[in-house]
C-alpha cells in the first residue's frame, strides 16, 4: 500500500473546512495532518507539517500571497474557492498552485480531483 497523500487545510470558515477535512477522512489514500484558518497559518503548517497538498481558499487575508510561499518549497497548492474572476484564477495559475477549484463542488468531485492529483502529480 502506497502512502497516503498528506494535506493540509486552510479555510476561515469553521463549517466549510470541517466540511472539507470530513469529506477527505473518508477518502481512501488521504489524510489531513493540520488545519489552519490563515495566510500565516499555511506558511507554519506547510513548513512545519511538509504535507503533499495544500487546500487553500485564496479568499483568506494574503491568500494569493501565500500561494506563492507555499509552491516555492515545493509544496503543491489546490484552490478551493468562490472566487472565479478571470484575474484571480490567472494570478494562481501564475503562482504556481496545482488546481484551482470552486467551492461548489461536491464532495466526490473534490476527492476525484484530488485523486487526479495523486496519480499525475500535475495539475487538479
Amino acid at each position: 500500500m502506497s502512502k497516503p497523500l498528506r494535506i493540509v487545510v486552510i479555510d476561515a470558515h469553521p463549517i466549510f473546512r470541517q466540511g472539507v477535512i470530513r469529506t477527505i477522512a473518508r477518502s481512501e489514500g488521504m489524510e489531513v495532518v493540520a488545519e489552519g484558518t490563515s495566510a500565516a497559518d499555511a506558511r507554519r503548517l506547510a513548513s512545519e507539517k511538509r504535507p503533499d497538498v495544500v487546500i487553500l481558499d485564496i479568499a483568506i487575508p494574503k491568500g494569493r500571497a501565500v500561494v506563492a510561499d507555499i509552491t516555492r518549497q515545493g509544496i503543491r497548492c489546490v484552490v478551493l474557492t468562490t472566487i472565479d474572476d478571470v484575474l484571480s484564477v490567472s494570478g494562481a495559475l501564475a503562482s504556481g498552485v496545482n488546481g484551482y477549484i470552486l467551492k461548489g463542488v461536491s464532495g466526490l468531485e473534490l476527492v476525484s480531483a484530488l485523486n487526479n492529483e495523486i496519480k499525475s502529480g500535475e495539475e487538479v
